[in-house]
């Protein structure tokens, strides 16, 4: 359901499945850990745009 969210990793753009793994913790709520520590910022700033473009 979430393999054609594309991100956008060193000016490339790449399946979010192939960084992540995203998992559903409850209805409301996914967890998505990177495989890698440093890539956090870049999921978490993502999230955080497409949390806005939704809410508005």
């Amino acid at each position: 359901m979430l393999d054609h969210i594309m991100v956008e990793n060193a000016s490339v753009k790449v399946a979010l499945n192939r960084i992540a793994v995203v998992s559903v913790l409850d209805a409301h709520t996914l967890s998505v850990m990177s495989y890698e520590a440093w890539r956090l910022i870049h999921l978490f700033l993502l999230a955080l745009s497409s949390y806005m473009q939704w809410s508005c």
